[in-house]
């Protein structure tokens, strides 16, 4: 039986690459939802501050076209990329693109430079090996700060820009720490449903060499013992072929308990495959006592 620690890690890391597929397009599409739900806010931010609607108009419009590329890139590859490397680059230039934002709205503020500070936990629920978490946290450490330094007018002072780093830092060490628990729950999942597939896998196996061996054996020594019965004249050849059909039926029963306790009802359910065609199979009947 394959335990957790001996599934093969080729099989996980297809399972992984899929789901990290699903779930960037799922974000992105979530994403795109949102940036046009929370569009009218602008509208009321631009009563009081026109330059800071246009800014947010700005970065609704760069999001919204990093979300339509990525759909495009995702369909156009298919599966020649793999899922990480499909999600992570929008991950990584939307935090640029918040990054640009807000160095656009910070001027003097310096409070808006550490409203980024939870974007490196983005890359949280994408499954990962933590060497590529660590990557993918890092850059998005360095693209907000990066874009946020490109548009910043303003001077922050020494001792901000720790705090905001060390705010940057502490949201990428729990993202990258809280991904990776996730990443070994999920393999160590993948690994409990490859043994347990395997454990029904050679549960039905037995269930079935029992029915088609023993079983089938059984029935035909019924068989026999029936006939002997009708031919039997003397009454202590009679009491021998009735001791030895009761033998055969507490043995018939037996083997059908069996059956049950391995697999239910398992060729009534699933049948055999008879020159491609799956015929259901009954079992024998439990006998009076």
């Amino acid at each position: 039986m394959t335990t957790p620690d001996e599934a093969s890690p080729d099989d996980f890391a297809a399972v992984a690459d899929a789901q990290s597929r699903a779930l960037s397009r799922t974000v992105c599409l979530a994403g795109a939802v949102l940036t046009v739900a929370l569009w009218p806010f602008d509208l009321l931010v631009g009563a009081s501050n026109p330059r800071a609607a246009q800014t947010l108009f700005a970065m609704r419009v760069e999001l919204l076209a990093l979300y339509a590329v990525f759909f495009a890139a995702s369909w156009a590859l298919g599966r020649r990329v793999g899922g990480v490397l499909l999600a992570a680059p929008p991950a990584v230039l939307a935090t640029g693109v918040f990054g640009l934002a807000i160095g656009r709205l910070a001027r003097d503020d310096n409070y808006w430079l550490t409203s980024l500070y939870m974007l490196p936990m983005i890359c949280m629920p994408l499954l990962m090996p933590p060497g590529q978490r660590i990557v993918v946290a890092a850059l998005c450490v360095a693209t907000p700060l990066a874009g946020f330094a490109l548009t910043f007018r303003g001077a922050l002072s020494a001792a901000h820009v720790a705090h905001a780093l060390g705010l940057f830092f502490m949201a990428a060490t729990f993202g990258v720490y809280a991904g990776d628990v996730y990443y070994r729950q999920a393999r160590e999942a993948f690994g409990l449903r490859r043994a347990l597939d395997g454990k029904r896998a050679e549960r039905r196996r037995l269930a079935s060499d029992l029915h088609d061996n023993l079983g089938q054996e059984l029935t035909a020594m019924r068989l026999e013992v029936e006939t002997l019965s009708a031919v039997a004249r003397d009454e202590p050849a009679a009491s021998r072929v009735k001791r030895v059909a009761g033998s055969i039926e507490r043995s018939h029963r037996s083997v059908r308990l069996m059956l049950e306790s391995l697999r239910p009802r398992i060729l009534d359910d699933d049948g055999v495959e008879l020159a491609g065609t799956r015929v259901p199979v009954a079992l024998p009947t439990r006998s009076p006592e």
